[in-house]
């Protein structure tokens, strides 16, 4: 049963007219509707007394005020105007645990408010601590009852069709009721008088009432979209009050499941309005672009009402277009018409058509705009107002699977952008708003998708501005409910169609917005609500729709619903071949409206999506990163300094409630908006210049101009050439002149430079910004890349005559070297313990195996770190050292092997051998053999050694990939140069402490300490992967925030093999294959620790490396060591030959028509079970028989994953079952060995969930 609530009416509105008409029970009427003391808790409520939604305009008392253009920091201050009084500042605030708390004298004129709080509006009250911020993802925080219980009332039955009980039936539980009541005075300017006074709220979650001098107005929901009241019989002369009962939940939360922390209160401006008592309450102005897109025809639709008690006759209404000077176009108006009578209390729609040409275009990298000025005076011809919006000449259209805006193929390079700051949660101060628009700007971004809901209209005056289209989003979400969707109801159709009408009515007009879409991840397929929406929204404007279920329901090779767009989330690159190669009837244009998952240390093989993208134009039409910002908020520091730090997930809900951790934290930039290493990739990437190699080392290359409206000679074309990562020559060329959409192969020539010196040689060409913009200064880099030229030998490297000297004792060998330095290796663990120089201790702890990290966001939530846990890989042992020595001419060797083996008897030989010279140069050759059953795409986030180093040695120089981090799959930002910095710099501070800092194709990298000495790492071959950080794995992944970690102690150094790329785990695809430490047999790497005297110079002594005599050369190695003495065997012999086997189910589409199961085991798989509970197969051995173990073989193509959990089970009967053995660990091949043997006839091989059985081979072993 459900809780004690106001009934439910069971006679649903259905009519789409009415609901497009935004009637509902209790909603605009001739006369204002009575308070419904319950709204909050109807679904049918959600609104009463409230105005139409209309356009976002700015209302001026004349057209000269009007006429004034508005600056991007002049949005900030747009209600200074006469006919605005602008409500933020300082309120009274209560925040009562119950509605049932809430007096009614808390909204009358004359109540003592004194002893309540002062709030900031617009703010989030969980901001100012109260209550609780409450972060799931998915579900609401009511949900869960107090003890954290999932209430059953929101269950939704696994049978399709059927809906949880709350979904059916929308209610508030009892404990989830908490008000914010919020009080302010107020008094009207003087200039006021006879005005119509309107309020608006810009945005309240989740609902509210309104009083104006203690009597109700109205009631609002829907959180992001504005809710405006005629306040204008209420007011007292002198001061008035005016008081908020905010709702933090209303059944419209129902639809306002985002992922997002849910932090509520008046989050969005409060102004006051005054209008004339003739007003135009709102106004259509479309343009249709000729077909040279030269000229155009405005059809204008404006709706002006009367408010007077008598008919209006005579008023005139004029229409302008103006510049961004503020100058009228044409230099008269548009139109201008004397409008018929208006009746009293009623309303009248002027329409009218002009022509108008010798415009601009407006386009993200041709941000041209115009304001459209309506202007309205009396029959006398004396001004009642004028009105002024943002307006742009632009046509976006969709030409079979593409994109195009005006007449240019339009790729979306997009972020997912929440209204989100630090300091206020879900209030977004104007500064925030700014910041993320040139931000973006500068990462190249030329779209953004207002995830989930409507943004506040600053930010799309900005985007206008800046040059930033716009899908804006339906403020829509039921995720909690997303498998069996309520949009089919006819309970939700209407409040969703009036969310729908909201936003439309509100951005038709808006200049940047491109599409409308319905909302976010509502369902599972297209719906009734779906269907409604879209029908509602295209009765209301043009542009094209936007909905992501469509796409998750294939039938004959092509979604349906009513989206415009194939617009998935996630997938990659596999997600785009589907749709190039399986979907061949979807003749919709494609782009993601969710990929790249930023979460953490992120956004792996994006080079690779765009690569994609990039040669699939006609098809593929790019996405929208998710997201833009972290979504975390400032709390006090635990440690007592006073300093903040920034929160997530994991710090709010309280221990008892269902949390999604820190999932919140997706954002290319920080919260604070500063950023790390993946913001420049997304800028390389998405940069409009595209610069690709034909024949680079000769000057040969091709330019892709992506912008729709600039031409590549409005840059400076700048080469540089670096030799060793320094540059030597640089030449400015003349101007290269590729067309918008156009590519071009150009020759470029060199400057002169010497080109016999030893080292490499790079040049970067730079296309350099000719002048400044609102968010580039002139001379900054707008594209880039670089290119290999050659590399020249340094010749033959010196030769000390002879071997250091050494002793052995007491487990120890000392190694003495020059300057009165020693390297120390300990025998019992064959490792190098120490190394020091110049009387200073430079490498403090041992060198050991580093194939483990302080797992990055995508590792934990994606599979690897659960894989690394059942591989047991977190927990092996050294079951096997040695270590001994040699003196090879003037090189001493110490070789030093170690086995590591898991529970299971797989693993690792460790080999490495140090080979040391008189001077102090150590050169480290490396081998990693994996043994026995260890497979080659084994989950280890890096292979290669790691180190300790004094913390003295703080200065890091390295030659490499950089400056900032970079990844194998992450690389194409970062430039091989020479770079210096501190070793802290190379921290990033992730929300969640993760291993960050690598820096790939490094050459060399040195540590020095204040008075520059120090040791020179230097890769062998070819360059390695290399980082530094001043806190060990351990550390980092101990800690629960940055601030939490401790003072560092020293400098961890690691040298790999191969770092396995970020990848995209978090939300999307697993990194990919040849982005991972994947491999057979030997894994080997080199390098050379040299010992760097004071001021000495890193790229010289890399130059010049010294001779060894005893040279390293590993065997090749190409598949597994029998390392068998440490792995668990299996007794008896193969029992299974010629025995009988069956299967739970056999899926006939699938299974091979050979069944090779228990003799040859060809093909990928030999069964193909249904996807069932518990599918299995059935050995049936012809009789009792000691059973030992079994050797069972998984599928070899794909989803090799649906296998487990894979358990073993026997029988003497075919009845009765024993489980003898289990394994959550995902292998090729399993060696399945019994505790103790089993008399049994019969083996059953299962996976222990609901999947699908596809094994290649099963051999039982026994006697």
């Amino acid at each position: 049963m459900l809780p004690n609530i106001v009934k439910m009416k069971t006679a649903y509105i259905t009519s789409i007219v009415i609901a497009l008409l935004g009637l509902c029970s209790q909603a605009q009427a001739a006369d204002p509707q009575p308070k419904d003391p319950m709204a909050w808790n109807k679904i049918e409520v959600f609104k009463i007394n409230k105005e139409e939604p209309s356009a976002f305009f700015i209302a001026y008392p004349n057209f000269e005020s009007a006429a004034k253009p508005i600056s991007i920091d002049e949005i900030e201050h747009i209600y200074d105007t006469d006919s605005y009084k602008l409500l933020n500042g300082e309120w009274k605030f209560l925040f009562l645990k119950s509605v049932s708390d809430v007096k009614d004298d808390y909204f009358s004129k004359n109540f003592d408010d004194s002893s309540w709080d002062d709030i900031d509006v617009p703010n989030s009250w969980q901001s100012k601590g109260y209550d609780v911020i409450f972060y799931n993802n998915t579900n609401m925080e009511f949900f869960y009852d107090e003890n954290g219980k999932f209430r059953k009332e929101f269950a939704s039955p696994k049978e399709s069709g059927k809906y949880a009980e709350a979904a059916m039936h929308p209610f508030i539980p009892e404990g989830n009721r908490q008000v914010g009541v919020y009080r302010r005075t107020f008094t009207i300017p003087e200039n006021w008088g006879g005005k119509n006074v309107f309020i608006r709220f810009n945005g309240v979650r989740t609902g509210f009432n309104l009083y104006v001098n203690g009597k109700f107005v109205g009631y609002s929901e829907d959180s992001f979209t504005p809710a405006e009241f005629n306040i204008t019989k209420y007011l007292d002369k002198g001061e008035n009050s005016i008081a908020a009962e905010v709702f933090k939940f209303t059944t419209g939360a129902y639809m306002e499941m985002q992922d997002m922390p849910h932090m509520m209160g008046i989050i969005r401006d409060v102004v006051l309005i005054a209008r004339p008592g003739v007003y135009i309450r709102d106004y259509y102005a479309p343009a249709t672009l000729s077909g040279d897109m030269k000229s155009a025809e405005i059809d204008f639709k404006v709706w002006l009402k009367n408010s007077l008690p008598s008919a209006s006759k005579g008023v005139k209404l004029q229409a302008y277009i103006l510049d961004s000077a503020g100058a009228i176009v044409g230099g008269k108006p548009l139109f201008e018409k004397a409008v018929g009578e208006i009746p009293a209390g009623g309303e009248l729609e002027v329409s009218e058509s002009a022509k108008i040409d010798g415009f601009k275009l407006w386009s993200p990298d041709s941000p041209n705009l115009y304001y459209v000025v309506f202007k309205l005076s009396d029959s006398g011809g004396a001004e009642l107002e004028s009105i002024k919006a943002d307006y742009a000449f632009r046509k976006f259209e969709i030409k079979g699977r593409q994109l195009f805006l005006n007449g240019k193929r339009f790729i979306i390079k997009g972020t997912n952008r929440h209204d989100w700051s630090p300091d206020k949660g879900k209030a977004n101060d104007f500064a925030w708003m700014k910041k993320d628009a040139e931000l973006m700007k500068r990462a190249n971004i030329n779209a953004v998708r207002t995830s989930h809901y409507p943004n506040d209209s600053k930010f799309y005056m900005l985007c206008a501005r800046y040059g930033l289209a716009v899908l804006d989003e339906c403020n829509h979400e039921m995720h909690g409910f997303i498998k069996n969707p309520p949009l089919d109801n006819d309970n939700f159709i209407p409040p969703s169609v009036d969310r729908m009408r909201n936003m439309v009515l509100r951005d038709r007009n808006v200049p940047c917005v491109i599409i409308f879409s319905l909302g976010n991840e509502s369902s599972l397929k297209p719906t009734r609500g779906h269907e409604a929406m879209a029908k509602a929204a295209r009765a209301l404007d043009s542009r094209p729709i936007h909905s992501e279920p469509e796409c998750r329901v294939i039938n004959d090779g092509k979604a349906g619903g009513v989206s415009d767009f194939f617009s998935p989330m996630y997938g990659g690159v596999d997600r785009m071949n589907n749709y190039l190669n399986d979907l061949k009837n979807e003749k919709r244009p494609y782009f993601f409206c969710e990929y790249a998952h930023a979460m953490g240390n992120s956004i792996g093989n994006l080079k690779g999506k765009w690569e994609l993208i990039r040669s699939n134009k006609d098809s593929l039409n790019g996405g929208f990163i998710w997201d833009w910002v972290d979504q975390g908020a400032y709390l006090d520091c635990a440690d007592g300094s006073g300093k903040k730090f920034i929160s997530d997930g994991r710090d709010w809900n309280g221990e008892k409630r269902a949390s999604a951790q820190n999932f919140c934290m997706n954002g290319i930039v920080f919260a604070d908006r500063t950023y790390s290493a993946k913001y420049f990739e997304v800028q390389k990437i998405y940069q409009d210049i595209q610069i690709d190699d034909i024949d680079a080392a000769k000057g040969k290359l091709k330019i892709s101009n992506e912008f729709l409206a600039t031409n590549t000679d409005n840059f400076t074309p700048v080469v540089v050439v670096e030799r060793n990562g320094e540059p030597i020559a640089e030449k400015t060329l003349d101007a290269i002149k590729v067309a918008p959409g156009e590519s071009a192969e150009i020759q470029i020539k060199l400057p002169e430079f010497d080109a016999s010196q030893p080292g490499e040689y790079f040049y970067t060409l730079k296309f350099l910004r000719n002048r400044g913009s609102n968010f580039a200064k002139k001379g900054e880099v707008a594209a880039q890349n670089q290119f290999f030229i050659k590399k020249v030998d340094s010749g033959k490297s010196p030769r000390l005559s002879s071997a250091p000297k050494f002793s052995d004792e007491n487990g120890k060998i000392t190694v003495e070297i020059d300057g009165g330095g020693k390297v120390v290796f300990d025998r019992k663990s064959a490792r190098m313990e120490s190394y020091s120089m110049y009387g200073k201790d430079i490498i403090t702890s041992p060198v050991e195996f580093d194939i483990s990290s302080a797992f990055i966001d995508n590792f934990v939530r994606g599979p690897l770190a659960r894989d690394f846990a059942k591989y047991g890989l977190d927990k092996l042992m050294l079951k096997d050292s040695s270590c001994s020595t040699e003196i090879d001419g003037n090189t001493l060797k110490v070789s030093c092997s170690q086995l590591w083996v898991t529970d299971a008897g797989d693993g690792f030989r460790l080999k490495v051998v140090y080979s040391v010279l008189s001077s102090g140069a150590v050169k480290v050759d490396a081998r990693c053999i994996k043994i026995n059953d260890t497979p080659a795409d084994l989950p280890i986030p890096r292979l290669g050694l790691k180190m300790g180093i004094s913390k003295d040695f703080d200065k890091v120089e390295f030659f490499g990939k950089g400056p900032f981090a970079n990844y194998s799959d992450r690389l194409y930002a970062a430039n091989v140069g020479r770079y210096e910095s501190k070793v802290s710099d190379w921290y990033e501070n992730f929300s969640r402490p993760q291993d960050t800092g690598n820096r790939e194709d490094v050459r060399w990298l040195s540590l020095r300490d204040n008075v520059g000495c120090g040791i020179l790492i230097a890769s062998c071959g070819k360059p390695l992967p290399m980082s530094v950080l001043p806190y060990t794995q351990a550390q980092i992944a101990g800690a629960k925030h940055p601030y939490l970690l401790p003072d560092s102690d020293g400098t961890e150094l690691r040298v790999a093999w191969k770092v396995r790329g970020v990848g995209n785990a978090a939300c999307g695809p697993r990194t990919r294959e040849q982005f991972r430490c994947k491999f057979l047999g030997a894994a080997d790497w080199s390098f050379e620790i040299i010992p760097l005297a004071s001021n000495s110079d890193a790229g010289k002594e890399y130059l010049a490396l010294p001779e060894f005599d005893s040279k390293v050369v590993f065997e090749p190695v190409m598949k597994n060591v029998d390392e068998s003495m440490y792995a668990r065997k299996l007794s008896g012999k193969n029992i299974s030959k010629g025995a009988k086997i069956s299967y739970s189910s056999t899926d006939p589409k699938w299974a091979p028509k050979a069944d090779t199961m228990l003799t040859s085991m060809s093909g990928e798989y030999s069964c193909h079970t249904f996807q069932e509970d518990n599918p299995y197969l059935i050995v049936d051995l012809g009789g009792e028989r000691e059973v030992s173990g079994a050797k069972i073989y998984n599928r070899t193509n794909t989803m090799s994953e649906r296998a487990i959990p894979l358990v073993m089970l026997v029988s003497k009967d075919g009845k009765n079952w024993a489980q003898v053995w289990k394994t959550d660990v995902l292998r090729p091949v399993w060696t399945a060995v019994l505790d103790s043997p089993q008399k049994a006839r019969f083996v059953k091989i299962m996976v222990a969930r609901n999947s699908i059985l596809h094994l290649r081979g099963v051999e039982i072993f026994g006697k």
